[in-house]
Formats: structure tokens, C-alpha cells, sequence
């Protein structure tokens, strides 16, 4: 067996020494960060760390001294396995399951990963054949030299081994106890992601011997060397979930009594196998063909583990990210980049793998951090720039492409696949000059225009008025602090002169306002400035020749003097209003003084500041339609976001720095609301990810278009930006639009839509004298029906099990009755006007006849569960809400089920229907859960009124025209919508309306009247307004 060992070794050397440098060509996970600390002297008292540090002072080679560590280690593991599988195991078991640890992935990986835990299998091995080594050794009077050398060593090794354990990284103990069945079954993220989703066949062989190989060990438990092993491999598992072994770290702890356990399984079914074949096969022979297979299946789980490797890029990075870190170490070994200023994203400049190229002052002479490219360009720009954008960056493509259309740029792909990696934006010198200035012209009545030579915001009245002068484009703030603004040369009483800042109105001469004090932040501001002169201002020369004061547009930055705004504090780019006002601060709070302040275009992770940091970004947010809007949050640390003064989330810091998720809806109508989002970062390289679906739209990352900063000092609020795209067209238009529900989970904050107009109703009559029992009393009631035919009102005496009839004048005229009705909830008119009612225990649709006071079971062709809302559409079909069933079925009038919306899992039945409605050429339904009013052929919905149970849901109430009504009982109102489902005024009526469930709705002469069941105070109420009154 020793020669093959031998070869067996060799080969495995080769594996694990093979491209070891370059594949995989990043770093994995912490290697980076150990990396640089063993390039500056420090690193775990290991064995590992040792011979690292070793080969570090021979090569200087920090990457590489570690993967070679991790090789090396890995190799002499194989050797040791063997001669520890000798202690329990024949020759040729021990050599077949040194085969499988030879080209097993998960011991591959940790000898080519620079996992410091990478010598535990070598440790272990010998551990383990001393151990078993002096437990065998003869007993005597006089002790044996080889059972104090094995002692001795057993010692030793032992003491090695825990400050191995002891040094290894740490994760959460409550993780640990779910890691190595996630590692083991089906391993994902970090770099237990290359075990595959289909496990390597040596895996699963391994495992399978292994589980055989413990019931082997736990029958012959009472032999030492078998206890030994038994403690080991307990030993080895409580190690990795109770002290937190990282998932790895704690595999590699585990392969050694792992496959020795193996080899107890193996060493037994081949001496079976030897035993029936050694009459045809020479056991050498049966050797060598079993071992065959062993290595070719192990030689093809190595083939694909190096395929994988080959993939990996950079720890923390995307394949975009580290394709970015690659050109910029390749940037620093030309020297090119000395005279270009590089700008890539922080996360990339942060990154362990890039700090082991370039030393840190050539990271701070050479790049820049994408994040603060705006507010190095407002500082104006020097020498050569080159923006890196990652191809999910696309918000940074866009944004230079309008501010420097002629700008070179080189898309970089992958070459494997063409996928786009990133784009590289050149700004060279002549750019950045060719684009200085405004764009500007002058327009005259006979309408000859004249345009404006790029310069400073002054002119020399060389065209004879009446006049019109404008110039467009963008501001250069380079420092944070009051701006003043003013204008020369205009005649406040016959000229037209404004100015606008991001869209807001600065300066008026109209209005008198010629100068203003306001406060900047550094950044990149639209500009727009419009003049309109009939005649030459008082007191010019009436001729034309220049001679005239010339109109002047005049700043003075921070502790700077009055001055006309210069050519280079201005660019020549269409860009509109845009950007928040993003404040940073030297600790998590957002208190105290601040670190920086200036203007950005993009919400994206502040990365590059020292930390403990925070930052806040404060502005406003356009509504493009109105409709619900819906805020997701994927952030590592404190973030709250407010939105019309609503705090839509309040997240704290999550377990551990791993991203969290927080999400919130609320409506809003067309127009721009208060904005304020914080965040404290918890990491070096933080995560945040702010994501909204707009009214009607799909869900976006927020785009700069939709956020615009306030100018303190300025009026008005900026263009509305357009309305973003919609999903599908029939949820809606330009004002107003439903959205449609792409996921089953609910929001933890819903806003409702709030400051509607009142409904100008008023209470004709009440009926109720609180909740009883008693005939003369309701209790409980819940659905309502106008019989406009009868001229009579029904109401669902719920809790009294009964329906009850009114006259118009609130006088009680009579009941239904039926020992049948168990909790009478609902009411509808059929097509021919017959009253029906729906029992939601009984679960059964009944048809009423009023005059003999009598109820008549409906055979219904399916079931329900708990249903709560009743309604027929124009064609007489039955519209059921099963409640309990999560969907709307839709019945014929003689019972037959045709259809349905909802059902199991989905988001309507999540939310719990309550009612339905058939208005117009729609159908309605309305949920409790969530507050939901969806149409139901588009899937579109709208938060429309405050979730509640589903005993006292909100019910729904049509008018001819397709407008309906919608009560609200947890804020005690009624909603008003149009037949496109907009909410456009609301009923209040405090004191009056306390649970609002049930409600009708009918139109006689030019009037709307409104009845409404107050589940709380047992009332039955009725409203009328005219029909004029109703907004459209």
C-alpha cells in the first residue's frame, strides 16, 4: 500500500498546488483582509499563520504565501489521514478513503482557500494516531519509549490543535447550530456555495459510509479506540454550533472523524467484497480496480470544483464589482491612471482585494469614490476624469450621458458571455471646457432669436427691444454654505425677470425680490433664468450700442465677494430639478455638527467615511399619479424614512450587519411630498437599497427625477416629472392609478389615503336606541339593502339572527325569521329586485320574500367558509366573498359556480375579502386585512381604508354610474370613489358614526341617499346630499 499512498499523495499535491495563485483568480471571502494583515505583520498564532508569515518574508507575496500555506497544509493532511485510518482500518480500507479526503471538494477547497482552519485535518490525523498510538501501546512495569513518544506527541498536538480552534473567525452561536446541516445538504453563499446544489458523488459517498461507519463505531463503543473516535466526532460538532466555528472552518473540523467513520463502513464492505470475488480477482488486483473508480470519480468532482473557482470573483463583490477592482489594479501596474482621476464605486475602493494592489496613498492620490463625483465636479474639474459604472448602476450612465453627451465612452464586457460589466466615462479637458456656460438666446417680437455665446451670466443689450432672454442649464455650487443671488441692469417696474433654482423661484422682479440670501449644499443645481424687456431700462441710452448698464446676473459664494456668476461655475446640460440634500455626521444619531454636506442626485450606500457615521438625505418626493406607493428598504443598519411627515420606516440595526428588509405603503395624491431618509451605517461597506413602486408602475429603484431638494428662501415647488410608466394600461391614467399587488407579504406600515374633501350629506333620520335583544333593537348589524320598489330598507341583524325591515321615515316595520339563519351578514338585490341575504356561519345564500315574511334556501353548486359580502352584477350572476376561502366566486342565479378571483396563497386572499360589488363595467372587492380596494379583472388595488377583522370589514355601495361608496370603520367614515376606484371625498361625522360597516346607496330625483349600519352603536343612519355635490 505504501507505493500507492506515494502516488496517491503526488496526485493529490498536484490538485491542491495546481493554479493555485490564479484560480480562483480573487480573493475568497476574508483571504483579502488576512492578506493585508499579514502584509503588515500581523495574523493568527497558528500553524497556519506561521507558515504564512514564513513564506511571506521569502516571497512577499501576500495572496499567494497564504494559498500556499493552505496547499501545503492540505497535502500533508493526506499522509496523516492514512496513517491515522491504519489505527482503526486494513490497508486497503485506509487507502480507499484516503483516495475519497484526496479529491474530496470540501477538503479541496479548504487547502486552496487560505482558510486558516485548513490545518485541522492534519492536526486531527495526528492527534488521533498518536492518541490511538499510546492507547495501543504494550503495557509493562517499566514504561515503553514509544508509549512516552506517542504521549508526548499526543500533548503536544492536542495543545496545537485547541489554539488552532481557539483563533479560528466566529460567527452568531444561533447560526452555527443550522450551519452544518445547511453546509452538508445543500450549502449556498460564501464559499460553500461551490459544493453544488447537486452534491459531488464523493460527498454523497462519504456521507453514506460515514452514517454506516457510526453504527459500526457506536456497537464496538466499548473499545478505547473506538470510544476515542465516538468523542472526537461529538467533540468536533459541539465545537462548530456552540462556540461558533465559521461553515467551513467548521467542515474542515469535521472531515477527519468523518471519513474516518468512513472508513470503518469501507474497510468492512470490501473485505466482504474480497471474501466472493477472490476466487475469480487477486485481492491486489480488486484493489486497484476499486481505487480506480474512487480516484476517476473524485478527479470528476475536482474538474467541476475547478470550474467553479474559475467564476468566483472577489469576496463582497459582484462579478461587475470585481471586474471594476481588476481594471483599477491593472490601471496602477501601467502607471496610465497617474493622470487620470478614476472614480469607482466606494465599495470597490474599500475592498481588501484593491488595497493589496496599491499602497494607501496611490488609492488616495489615483481614486475617487463614485458616491462623490457630483461634488467633485462641483468644485470644478482638473485634468483628466474617467467615471467606472457598474452595468447595475445605470442611474450614474444616465446622468452623465445628459451632462456630458460628448464624453468617450467604452462599454467593458465579459468575454465569455458579452454580458456588460461596466462602462467607462472619459471626461477629458477640452469636454469639460466645450460644455462650460449656459445655454442660452435671445428671442425678439419679430421673431428673430439670437443665440448667447457661452460665458458669464451678463448682457450687453445688443438687440432692440421688446425682448425675451433666457438662459437653461446647470449651477456648480463648490462649497456648502448661504449663497447670495441678485440682478443689475433691470427695471423692477416694466420688466419681467425670474429666477429659478431646481424649479423653485429665487428671484421676482415683479414681486420686488432682486436679491436673496439662501443656503447651499455642494452640488449641482439646475438653473433657469428668464427676462422679458419692452423698452431699454430707466435711465440707459435708448440706442442699442452697448453703451447701456448691461443686464447682470450676480452670486456671492461662502466668503466671497459680489461678482457676476462666471462661466466656469456653470455647465451647458439640459438636466431637470433633481437630487436631495444628503447630510453626514460623525457619529450614528445624526447629531452634532456635520461632517459634510452636499447635494446628491443618486441615494446610494455613503461608503469612505470613518466610522461610526450617519447620513441623512432631506428633500421632497413627486407623487407622479395618485395612487399607492409602495417603499422597500434593503439596509445593514439603523434607516428611517418619512414621507409627508409619515414615519414610513423605523428600522433598527439588524442581527448581525446582514441586510434587512423594511417596507411600508402609503397613499398619496398627485404633487411632491416631504422627504427625509436616515441611515447608520454598521459596516465598512454598507448596504442600502431604497427600491418604490409607483402608482400603477413596477417596482424601481428610486430614480433622481422624482426627488428634488428645498431651497430654503425659494417658492413654488418643481415641475411634476412625468408619470412613470404603467404596468398595464387599464389600471389607470396620468392622474390616477391602482397597482397592481406583486407579492403576498405585507407591508409593516399602511397610510390610507387621508385629506379627502367632506361629502356635503345630511342626516335625515337614525334609528337605534343602542344594542340589545329586544325586537325594537339591533345588535350587531352588519349588511344593509334599499328596496327602492317597496320603498323599504333591510338590515342584517346579525347577532339577533334576523333581518330586519324599515320604512323610509327609520320607523321599524317588520323581520324575517328562520330557524335556519345562524349569522345573517349580508345583503343583495337580485336582478328581478329579490332581497338576498348570505348567513356567513350557515354558509348559505337565502331569497327573501317580504311579503309572506319567509326565506327560501339558494342550492349553491360549491362551498364556503365564513363569507361575508353579498352582490349581483347586470347579468343576474351571484358574487360571493369567501372569506375564509380567500377568493370572490362568481355564481349563477340558480347556484352553478363559473369562476373566481383569488383563492388559496394569493394576495387577495391574504388580505381577507369582505365584500364585493359589480359598479359599472367593474367588479369591486374590498379586504380587512390589509385595507384593500381591488378591481378584480386587472388585479390593480389601492390602500383605501385602515385594516381591521373581518367581523366589522369596511362593505361597499354603487351608484349608477359606476362611482361607489366605501365605509371605513376603523377611522368612522365613508369614502367617496369614482368608477375608476379614485377616492375623492370622505363622510365624517364625529359622534355620530362609530363602527361604519354596513352600507346602500340609492338616487331619486337628482339626490344621493346613503344607508348606513353602525356596528358599534346598532344603528341603522340616513344621508342625503344632491347629486351635484359629489366630486368627478
Amino acid at each position: 500500500s505504501w507505493p500507492l499512498l506515494t502516488v496517491l499523495t503526488l496526485i493529490a499535491t498536484f490538485v491542491r498546488f495546481w493554479q493555485v495563485t490564479t484560480l480562483p483568480p480573487e480573493c475568497l471571502d476574508a483571504e483579502c483582509e488576512q492578506a493585508l494583515r499579514l502584509a503588515e505583520g500581523m495574523g493568527p498564532m497558528t500553524l497556519f499563520g506561521g507558515l504564512a508569515r514564513v513564506l511571506f518574508a521569502s516571497t512577499g507575496e501576500g495572496l499567494a504565501s497564504l494559498r500556499w500555506s493552505g496547499a501545503l497544509l492540505g497535502s500533508l493532511a493526506i499522509p496523516a489521514f492514512y496513517l491515522a485510518a491504519r489505527r482503526w482500518t486494513l490497508p486497503p480500507g485506509a487507502l480507499l478513503v484516503t483516495a475519497l479526503l484526496a479529491f474530496s471538494p470540501w477538503h479541496l477547497l479548504g487547502s486552496r482557500s487560505s482558510d486558516p482552519a485548513s490545518a485541522l485535518p492534519l492536526l486531527l490525523s495526528l492527534l488521533l494516531w498518536t492518541l490511538v498510538g499510546a492507547l495501543s501501546a504494550p503495557r509493562s512495569a517499566t514504561p515503553r519509549p514509544s508509549l512516552w513518544l506517542y504521549g508526548v506527541s499526543a500533548a503536544l498536538l492536542l495543545i496545537v490543535l485547541v489554539n488552532e480552534l481557539w483563533s479560528l473567525a466566529r460567527m452568531a452561536p444561533a447560526e452555527a447550530d443550522f450551519a452544518l446541516l445547511a453546509a452538508l445538504l445543500q450549502p449556498t453563499g460564501g464559499a460553500t456555495a461551490l459544493l453544488f446544489a447537486d452534491p459531488p458523488w464523493t460527498h454523497i459517498l462519504a456521507l453514506a459510509l460515514g452514517l454506516l461507519g457510526l453504527g459500526y463505531a457506536i456497537r464496538n463503543g466499548y473499545r478505547a479506540r473506538f470510544a476515542l473516535l465516538l468523542v472526537v466526532s461529538i467533540l468536533m460538532t459541539i465545537l462548530g454550533t456552540r462556540f461558533g466555528l465559521a461553515e467551513l472552518s467548521h467542515i474542515l473540523a469535521l472531515l477527519t472523524p468523518l471519513y474516518l467513520l468512513a472508513a470503518l463502513a469501507l474497510d468492512r464492505l470490501f473485505d466482504q467484497i474480497q471474501q466472493n470475488w477472490r476466487i475469480l480477482v487477486r485481492p491486489a488486483y480488486l484493489l486497484g480496480v476499486v481505487l480506480s473508480a474512487v480516484v476517476l470519480i473524485g478527479w470528476r468532482d475536482s474538474a467541476r470544483l475547478f470550474d467553479q473557482l474559475g467564476s468566483l470573483s472577489t469576496a463582497g463583490l459582484t462579478p461587475e464589482q470585481a471586474a471594476i477592482s481588476r481594471y483599477l489594479a491593472q490601471e496602477l501596474q501601467t502607471g496610465e491612471a497617474a493622470a487620470v482621476t478614476l472614480y469607482a464605486p466606494a465599495v470597490i475602493l474599500n475592498s481588501a482585494s484593491l488595497r493589496l494592489s496599491a499602497n494607501p496613498q496611490a488609492l488616495a492620490d489615483r481614486f475617487r469614490p463614485l458616491e462623490a463625483a457630483l461634488a467633485d465636479l462641483a468644485r470644478g474639474a482638473s485634468g483628466e476624469l474617467r467615471f467606472l459604472i457598474p452595468a447595475e448602476e445605470a442611474q450614474w450612465l444616465d446622468l452623465l450621458r445628459q451632462l456630458f453627451p460628448d464624453a468617450q465612452t467604452v462599454v467593458h464586457t465579459d468575454d465569455e458571455s458579452g454580458h456588460r460589466l461596466f462602462t467607462a466615462v472619459t471626461i477629458t479637458p477640452a469636454v469639460w471646457e466645450a460644455r462650460q456656460g449656459l445655454l442660452g438666446a435671445v428671442i425678439t417680437d419679430n421673431e428673430g432669436q439670437y443665440p448667447l455665446p457661452a460665458g458669464p451670466l451678463t448682457w450687453n443689450w445688443r438687440v432692440e427691444p421688446p425682448l425675451t432672454l433666457f438662459w437653461q442649464g446647470i449651477l456648480l455650487a463648490p462649497v456648502s454654505g448661504d449663497y447670495g443671488f441678485g440682478v443689475a441692469g433691470v427695471n423692477p417696474n416694466a420688466d419681467r425677470f425670474t429666477l429659478h433654482l431646481d424649479g423653485q423661484l429665487l428671484l421676482d422682479a415683479g414681486q420686488g425680490h432682486l436679491e436673496k440670501v439662501i443656503p447651499l449644499a455642494t452640488g449641482l443645481y439646475r438653473i433657469d433664468v428668464l427676462y422679458r424687456a419692452d423698452t431699454v431700462p430707466s435711465g440707459n441710452s435708448s440706442a442699442p450700442n452697448g453703451s447701456q448698464a448691461p443686464l447682470a446676473v450676480r452670486w456671492r459664494p461662502p466668503g466671497a465677494e459680489w461678482d457676476v456668476v462666471p462661466q466656469d461655475a456653470l455647465l451647458s446640460a439640459s438636466l431637470p430639478p433633481a437630487g436631495l440634500s444628503a447630510t453626514y455626521y460623525g457619529n450614528p444619531s445624526w447629531e452634532g455638527p456635520p461632517l459634510e454636506t452636499r447635494k446628491e442626485w443618486i441615494i446610494t450606500s455613503p461608503a469612505g467615511l470613518p466610522l461610526p457615521y450617519s447620513g441623512r438625505w432631506q428633500g421632497q418626493i413627486a407623487a407622479p399619479r395618485a395612487g399607492d406607493y409602495h417603499f422597500a428598504i434593503l439596509a445593514d443598519g439603523p434607516v428611517h424614512l418619512r414621507i409627508a411627515g409619515q414615519p414610513l420606516i423605523f428600522g433598527d440595526a439588524p442581527a448581525e450587519g446582514e441586510p434587512l428588509l423594511s417596507e411600508s405603503l402609503i397613499y398619496l395624491n398627485k404633487g411632491w411630498y416631504e422627504f427625509d431618509l436616515r441611515f447608520a451605517p454598521a459596516t465598512e461597506r454598507p448596504t442600502l437599497r431604497l427600491v418604490w413602486q409607483p402608482a400603477g408602475s413596477a417596482p424601481v429603484t428610486l430614480a433622481s427625477p422624482y426627488v428634488a431638494p428645498v431651497i430654503a428662501g425659494a417658492t413654488g415647488a418643481p415641475p411634476a416629472p412625468p408619470p412613470t410608466p404603467l404596468l398595464d394600461e387599464r389600471l389607470g391614467n396620468d392622474d390616477f392609478a391602482l397597482s397592481q399587488v406583486l407579492s403576498g407579504a405585507e407591508p409593516e406600515v399602511r397610510f390610507p389615503v387621508t385629506g379627502l374633501p367632506l361629502l356635503p350629506f345630511v342626516l335625515q333620520w337614525q334609528s337605534g336606541e343602542g344594542c340589545g335583544n329586544d325586537d325594537r333593537l339591533l345588535n350587531q348589524p352588519h349588511g344593509v339593502l334599499i328596496d327602492p320598489a317597496r320603498n323599504r330598507i333591510l338590515v342584517a341583524d346579525t347577532a339577533n339572527r334576523r333581518v330586519v325591515l324599515f320604512d323610509w321615515q327609520g320607523t321599524l316595520v317588520g323581520t324575517i325569521q328562520d330557524e335556519r339563519f345562524e349569522e345573517p351578514f349580508d345583503l343583495a338585490a337580485g336582478q328581478d329586485g329579490t332581497p338576498l341575504l348570505l348567513d356567513a356561519l350557515a354558509q348559505q345564500i337565502f331569497r327573501l320574500d317580504l311579503a309572506a315574511g319567509v326565506a327560501e334556501p339558494l342550492l349553491a353548486g360549491t362551498s364556503f367558509y365564513r363569507p361575508r359580502g353579498l352582490a349581483v352584477d347586470p347579468m343576474g350572476n351571484l358574487l360571493v366573498a369567501d372569506t375564509g376561502g380567500g377568493r370572490i366566486a362568481m355564481l349563477q342565479n340558480n347556484g352553478v359556480q363559473t369562476g373566481q378571483f383569488g383563492g388559496p396563497e394569493t394576495a387577495l386572499a391574504h388580505g381577507q375579502p369582505v365584500d364585493v360589488l359589480a359598479a359599472g363595467a367593474y367588479l369591486w372587492a374590498v379586504t380587512a386585512e390589509d385595507g384593500r380596494l381591488w378591481r378584480l379583472d386587472t388585479g390593480g388595488a389601492i390602500t383605501a381604508v385602515q385594516p381591521t377583522n373581518t367581523l366589522n370589514g369596511p362593505h361597499l355601495a354603487g351608484l349608477p354610474d359606476g362611482s361607489f361608496f366605501l365605509s371605513d370603520p376603523g377611522r368612522s367614515l365613508v369614502l367617496y370613489h369614482t368608477p375608476a376606484g379614485q377616492p375623492r371625498g370622505q363622510m365624517v361625522v364625529p359622534g355620530s358614526l362609530l363602527l361604519p360597516t354596513g352600507v346602500a346607496a340609492t338616487l331619486l330625483d337628482e339626490r344621493v341617499y346613503l344607508a348606513v349600519v353602525d356596528s358599534g352603536n346598532c344603528t341603522l343612519s340616513w344621508w342625503a346630499a344632491p347629486v351635484t355635490a359629489l366630486p368627478r
